[in-house]
């Protein structure tokens, strides 16, 4: 059963990415989408191949914990100023009601406008903060299964039951959820600036 789940949730993953792609590469419409998928999987089957050695468990950590919490919040914050503001809220209304019929009422107006990227705001600066006030970021650090391996490594003999504690991040490990996260979200501004001077 949670081998069928995943594979249907990896079907739906891969089809949207397969959309993306196709869109901004119409060269790839014309080989044969079996080529394409397959050439797909191939490329994240060697991404996570890394992910089965011994440090893996610390790269899923990081790709886990790290990667989407700012760039999805942050890419939400764009959006909502991007209807909004720039395309403007009225115009997105009279556009769905060309399409359901009537406008939305007031309420869904003032929260497009106003209310959710305020909230959604907060919580970007609520995790920056927290981020500051919890220091340098950490995770938990195998050390072994015997007193002999944890006193060797200058621990205390006692860990906790998993055999791990918690330990200082190294700094690539760090540069790399920096750039993890920059990486989403930089698409937005190189994207608009590819339009802005396409369209003169």
């Amino acid at each position: 059963m949670l081998f069928l789940l995943g594979l249907d949730s990896q079907f739906g993953m891969l089809e949207s990415l397969l959309t993306s792609l196709k869109d901004e590469f119409p060269v790839l419409n014309r080989a044969r989408k079996e080529f394409v998928s397959g050439g797909i999987c191939l490329f994240l089957f060697i991404a996570a191949i890394p992910m089965a050695f011994q440090g893996g468990l610390y790269i899923v950590d990081i790709l886990d914990n790290w990667s989407l919490s700012y760039p999805l919040l942050i890419i939400a914050v764009v959006e909502m100023v991007a209807v909004s503001w720039v395309y403007g809220v009225d115009r997105f209304a009279d556009e769905i009601k060309q399409m359901i019929g009537y406008r939305p009422n007031m309420y869904f107006t003032i929260c497009w406008k106003f209310i959710s990227p305020a909230l959604v705001t907060l919580l970007i600066l609520s995790g920056i903060v927290l981020s500051i006030i919890d220091g340098y970021p950490s995770y938990e650090k195998f050390v072994g299964c015997d007193n002999v391996t944890l006193i060797d490594q200058g621990f205390a003999p006692e860990a906790t039951d998993s055999w791990v504690v918690p330990d200082k991040m190294p700094g690539g490990s760090v540069a790399f959820i920096i750039l993890i996260n920059m990486a989403s979200c930089f698409m937005m501004p190189l994207y608009a600036i590819k339009y802005i001077v396409k369209g003169r």
